[in-house]
Parts: structure tokens; C-alpha cells; sequence
């Protein structure tokens, strides 16, 4: 049953932005007779698209792919009057908003429990609001895209841009469903997608309206909101790559290029201090509690360490219930007195009512001779070993009275 859903969606996808396209474009012939042939191709691909999904045991994507998106291309660039980047733009664009259909619709079951048909159902509200935008667009577009020919290449490239960031965001390196962590991110994505095309539309009215004298001005304010848009996409991709979207630190692959820099340039960065930490009972929480409290546990050991410690370090969270520290250039003595401060003011923290936060953790500088961060790093993990050792022979509370 969740196959046939699952294929009765794409299908219903399909069928959508092949509408959307003949709402959109310029035939090359009487309107009727290409919404027959792109019936004929729909129909067509359809029928290959779920015989290759339940006989060849192809995967959904491999076979919309090949029995959805290629023909599809094809057949639209054969029955479009532009075949340049005006028919680019426009097919690019609708395969974008559907893609953007696609992933809320598969949000929106996700975070409803996973039901197929809540899916569909997205699918074809979003569906209905796309085609009666696109009615009452649609005579603006025609006519900027019969009176000016030039300048869709860029807007063609933008729309191939954010259809691939898309899909990185959506599929790779898993499927969304696996990464729920970054739904907000792309979420957001496609908040910043929507804009730009609004930003894009709006220049289109703008460019009916205005005279030949006042177009060129138009065309600059719209390469620099492309350009804006862009930047933003570059900051998506940054905290997508460097930023952990739990906590809001640095992560993993931020510590390691930070890690290269300092080795790069001992001399000038020294001292180096490193601090690691492990907050203690995580799983007891997430097992007692559910996973809600166990991130709220390690946003709020992500705050305190930024606010105990942030004046002289950066922090990352490695993943799970890791942190490590690294502080280069501060004076030991402040990074000793800041350090020497540390466990009375988590106790601090506990003691005012705030949810608990335990920690154990191990902390040392480089010393001399020593040409890069491994004997440092292996050094402060093994005293937070040892002392976790330790807290662990003291009594804990359960994880219920937290």
C-alpha cells in the first residue's frame, strides 16, 4: 500500500508540472494539440515509470529520472516556441517548485507520523495553489518572455543552482527522513528559494511596465538581488557544512580545518589550550525522557559552556555527547583561572533550578617539542576519561529525576 501511495504521488507530481508547463510557455503549436501530446507522453512515461519501479526494481528516483524527467524535458523542448534559456528557466523553475512540493509534502508525513496519505493529500493542496498562481501569472510572463530574449541564461543557471542544492540537501548523503535534524534547514532553503522567485516575478511586472529607458536600471537591481540570493544560498551551504544544527556550534568539520590552521602556525598561536568534555547520562535521559529532552539537555550544555568558557575558547560539538574546546593565544593564567572555575560554576548552574548538566572533563595546554595537536588531544581525552571514570563510581541520580 505505502508503494502504491508512494508511486500515485509521483505520478500525481508529474502529471502537475507538465499542467504548470503549458501554463507557463509559448507552443510551437495550437494549444490543443500539444496538451494531447503531452498527454500522450504523460501517459506514456507513467506506464514505464511504475513498470520500472515494480518489474525492473528500479529505485523511485532512478526511475523518475529515467522514465519521468528525460522525456519530459525532451518532450517539452520540441513542443516550447523558445528552445534558449527562456525555455530552460521555465522547465527549470517548475522542476524546482515541484521538487520544493515534493520535500514539504514529505515533511509535513514525517512530522505527522509518516502517513502516505497525509503526503498526497500536500501534494495535491500545493498542487492547486501552484496552478492558480501560475493562472494568474502567466499573462505577465508570456510577455516579457516574447519582448526580451536576453538575460535567461543567468536566471536558467539560478534555477539549475537551486534545483542541485536542493537535492544535496534533500538526498545526500541520506534521505530526509534519516536527517531529520536539518528539516529547518531545508525548510529555510526553500523559504529563500520562494523569495528569489518572488524577487525574479516582480521584476517581470516591473519590466512590462517600466519603458525602454528605465529597463536597464530594472535589470541591475535584479542581478543584485540575484546576487544576494546567491550569497544567501553560500551561507546555507556553510552552516549545513560547518555549523551543528542541534546546538548552533561549530561542528566536526569545522574543528578539523580549525585543528589544520593552528597546526599551520604554531609559533604565532601558542599557548594551546584544549579542553574535552563528555556530558554524563545522555542516553539515560533520552531513554527516560525521549529525545526531546536529551537535545534540550545538550543545547543547554552547549550554552553554558559558551558562557563559562567562550572568552578564551572555541567550542565544537563533536557529535553525540562530545565537546572539545580549543584556545589559542590567551595568556595561561586566564585559561587556567577560567578553567579552575568550571566545575563550581556547573554546580552553580544546577543549584539555581536549571535542567542539570553533568560533565566530565579533562583539559591541558601543548607543551614543548610538541609539533601538532595529537599528543595534546590524546592527553586531555584521557583525563576525561578518568575523571568520567570516577563521577561514575560516585552515586547518580536517575535519569527520571532529571
Amino acid at each position: 500500500m505505502a508503494d502504491a501511495m508512494a508511486l500515485a504521488g509521483d505520478i500525481v507530481s508529474c502529471s502537475g508540472l507538465m499542467l504548470l508547463f503549458l501554463l507557463l510557455t509559448e507552443p510551437r503549436y495550437p494549444m490543443r494539440r500539444t496538451a494531447a501530446l503531452l498527454s500522450a507522453v504523460f501517459a506514456a512515461t507513467a506506464v514505464a515509470y511504475i513498470a520500472a519501479v515494480l518489474g525492473l526494481g528500479l529505485t523511485p528516483g532512478q526511475a523518475s529520472l529515467v522514465c519521468f524527467s528525460i522525456p519530459s524535458l525532451t518532450a517539452c523542448l520540441l513542443l516550447s516556441k523558445y528552445r534558449d534559456g527562456r525555455f530552460l528557466f521555465t522547465f527549470c523553475t517548475i522542476d524546482v517548485l515541484g521538487f520544493m512540493l515534493i520535500a514539504v509534502s514529505r515533511i509535513s508525513a514525517v512530522l505527522l507520523g509518516g502517513d502516505d496519505w497525509v503526503s498526497l493529500l500536500f501534494r495535491l493542496a500545493l498542487m492547486g495553489l501552484l496552478v492558480a498562481l501560475f493562472l494568474r501569472i502567466r499573462g505577465n510572463y508570456r510577455r516579457v518572455m516574447a519582448e526580451h530574449s536576453t538575460g535567461w541564461g543567468m536566471l536558467a543557471a539560478v534555477s539549475v543552482l537551486f534545483y542541485a542544492m536542493l537535492y544535496l540537501l534533500v538526498t545526500y548523503p541520506a534521505p530526509l527522513i534519516g536527517r531529520r535534524e536539518y528539516i529547518p534547514v531545508v525548510l529555510f532553503f526553500c523559504a529563500t528559494v520562494l523569495a528569489t522567485y518572488v524577487v525574479i516575478y516582480q521584476a517581470i511586472v516591473r519590466m512590462v511596465k517600466l519603458s525602454e529607458s528605465e529597463q536597464s536600471e530594472l535589470l541591475l537591481q535584479t542581478r543584485l538581488e540575484l546576487q544576494k540570493s546567491q550569497l544567501e544560498l553560500q551561507q546555507v551551504y556553510y552552516r549545513m557544512a560547518y555549523v551543528d544544527s542541534l546546538t548552533g556550534l561549530a561542528n566536526r568539520a569545522s574543528f578539523e580545518r580549525r585543528r589544520k590552521e593552528i597546526e599551520a602556525d604554531l609559533v604565532h598561536n601558542r599557548p594551546v589550550w584544549c579542553v574535552s568534555a563528555d556530558l554524563n547520562n545522555l542516553k539515560e535521559v533520552n531513554d527516560a525522557r525521549g529525545h526531546e529532552w536529551g537535545d534540550r539537555l545538550l543545547r543547554e550544555t552547549g550554552q553554558l559552556l559558551t558562557r563559562l568558557l567562550g572568552e578564551a575558547f572555541e567550542i565544537f560539538r563533536l557529535g553525540g555527547d562530545e565537546f572539545i574546546l580549543l584556545s589559542c593565544g590567551t595568556p595561561s593564567d586566564k585559561v587556567s583561572a577560567l578553567l579552575g572555575k568550571l566545575y563550581p560554576a556547573i554546580e552553580a548552574h544546577n543549584a539555581a533550578g536549571n535542567l542539570p548538566v553533568s560533565l566530565a572533563v579533562g583539559w591541558d595546554s601543548l607543551r614543548e617539542g610538541e609539533d601538532d595537536l595529537a599528543p595534546l588531544i590524546a592527553r586531555v581525552d584521557r583525563e576525561m576519561y578518568r575523571r568520567k571514570r570516577e563521577m561514575k563510581k560516585d552515586a547518580s541520580r536517575p535519569a527520571d529525576e532529571i
